[in-house]
């Protein structure tokens, strides 16, 4: 790996893609509500980004 490689992330996109469903959840729902609402919001918008989910997987 050469220095330009390191500290880069594999999967780029899908990571920024990700982090900006986190952010938008936090942004549009704040703090204090129950984790199921957070669950719910991020995986609505992961789905419309296109994005496979799986809830509550064992």
């Amino acid at each position: 790996m050469d220095s330009k490689e390191k500290g880069k992330l594999l999967e780029e996109g899908l990571c920024s893609n990700i982090i900006r469903a986190f952010y938008d959840v936090a942004n549009k729902y704040g703090s204090g509500l129950k984790e199921i609402v957070y669950q719910k919001a991020l995986v609505e918008i992961l789905e419309k980004m296109g994005l496979k989910t799986e809830q509550q997987k064992r």
